[in-house]
């Protein structure tokens, strides 16, 4: 019976350590998400205010460098610069591709959040005139990432710090069990004990009764 109930505790409290453990790493993705927006709304900025100061000048070589030095960047997965009808003028890395809904729909809505990619579109502006729109697209690869170790960290630290608690608690309901034993094996010495002084008193009452008896026998055959 108190393995069962000593089991359920330390099952309960396994439990809860896991538990725990998976609110931290939540609330940790979370936070790299957050971290990973801002960056990205940041690089979109920046990006957006250079290849229009590009656009605005006429200098598309220019653009074409500094999205080029841009794809160093772990976040960056492809750029578009469209002119202000809409017909693409620079599309970089080669291999990066757009389709026609997408495009539509990233035109409509001002961005796209695909199961790889976040798309954004802002304009270029020279004063009131729209020059052209500039796409920029990043990639969910580093957010996996640093969630992933987000996860790994929050694992590493949670297990590192609730681990000598478990073993203490280990150790205190294996202590306790002992107790129990213990006081269990004296409880039934103690009645053992017990039981055997009433058997012998048993016994004597008994034996003195029956003594008694043969005495009153005795006396009345000597009359």
């Amino acid at each position: 019976m108190h393995k069962r109930v000593l089991a359920a505790i330390t099952t309960l409290y396994v439990g809860s350590v896991i538990a725990a453990i998976g609110v931290l790493a939540y609330v940790n993705r979370r936070s790299a998400i957050e971290s990973f927006g801002e960056q990205q709304d940041a690089l979109v900025k920046f990006a957006t205010a250079n290849v229009q100061l590009g656009v605005t000048t006429g200098r598309i070589d220019v653009v074409e460098a500094f999205l080029a030095d841009l794809s160093s960047n772990p976040v960056f997965a492809g750029a578009a610069v469209y002119d202000a009808d809409g017909d693409g003028i620079l599309q970089m890395p080669t291999g990066f591709e757009v389709t026609v809904a997408q495009e539509e729909e990233i035109f409509e809505t001002g961005h796209l959040t695909t199961a790889s990619y976040a798309y954004q579109i802002a304009e270029l502006q020279d004063g009131d005139e729209v020059l052209g729109y500039f796409l920029l697209a990043t990639s969910f690869e580093t957010l996996n990432a640093r969630a992933r170790s987000a996860l790994v960290a929050t694992a590493v630290v949670g297990l590192a710090l609730l681990l000598p608690v478990t073993v203490l608690i280990a150790w205190l309901l294996a202590w306790m069990e002992k107790k129990l034993q213990a006081r269990e094996m004296r409880l039934r010495q103690v009645n053992a004990e017990n039981e055997t002084m009433l058997d012998n008193l048993d016994q004597g009452i008994f034996t003195f009764g029956t003594d008694g008896v043969r005495s009153e026998r005795s006396c009345s055959g000597c009359q």
